[in-house]
């Protein structure tokens, strides 16, 4: 059985958006017949994850997130002489790569990777408007959505709505590049037409200035509430009652 180690900045049981696309990979791998082992940098030291996949060498290694744990990746793919496909995310393709700090370690990558993944035709575009030669090893394979066990929500502990009204809602961790306060100012006209708006913004607070300054925009506006993190099994019921 073919072997696959899989390093992400975050995985189960955390609610981040890496940690739910890796697990849908690895359990998407594995049930095609691969050994799929998920090495997550936020529980793990650099050192243990190296010892761990040296002992047990991949075929292949597979770095989500070129800037956050793509260079580790890259040394352990030299090491072991494997090849090294990269999944970008949208923060490498629209900040990292373009970030003074982290910009050279990103190309380092993605120059040293057989192949990249990315969830969108825009991301390809923008990554090889910059690094035109990595082009051909750039591969689209779509963002997707998978509930194995779905859990059912009930909104009306967090917020009693009224029945006649227009529920908008936004998954999402709060953190600058989200820009969820965004949505709070592009519904303002709606809400002021509409008293039946209603925005409802899901998931944790991983910016704590980010955070405060959502509360604050949040207290002058009792048409939208941040409910904090929803458990993933949970998701659909809430995106269920949004209208």
């Amino acid at each position: 059985m073919p072997r696959l180690a899989v390093l992400t900045p975050f995985a189960a049981p955390s609610v981040r958006g890496n940690a739910v696309t890796v697990g849908r990979v690895a359990r998407g791998l594995r049930e095609r017949g691969i050994a799929v082992a998920v090495w997550d940098l936020s529980t793990s030291s650099e050192a243990a994850i190296e010892a761990g996949v040296e002992g047990n060498p991949p075929a292949l290694i597979h770095a989500f997130h070129a800037y956050r744990v793509g260079p580790l990746a890259l040394r352990l793919a030299r090491r072991l002489e494997v090849p090294l496909v990269v999944t970008l995310t949208g923060t490498d393709a629209n900040h990292d790569l373009f970030d003074p700090a982290r910009a050279a370690s990103v190309r380092r990558v993605l120059e040293g990777a057989a192949a990249a993944t990315a969830f969108d035709d825009s991301i390809v575009e923008r990554v090889a408007g910059v690094l035109p030669d990595l082009r051909s090893r750039l591969v689209v394979v779509p963002q997707a959505v998978r509930f194995d066990a779905p859990a059912p929500f009930d909104l009306a502990p967090y917020w009693p709505l009224p029945s006649e009204r227009v529920l908008f809602v936004l998954p999402g961790g709060i953190r600058p590049v989200k820009a969820p306060r965004t949505a709070l100012a592009g519904l303002d006209a709606l809400a002021a037409a509409d008293p039946r708006v209603r925005l409802l913004l899901a998931g944790p607070v991983l910016d704590e200035p980010e955070g405060v300054a959502l509360d604050r925009d949040l207290a002058a506006r009792p048409w939208a509430r941040h409910i904090g993190p929803v458990p993933h099994a949970q998701m659909a019921s809430l995106l269920a009652v949004a209208d």
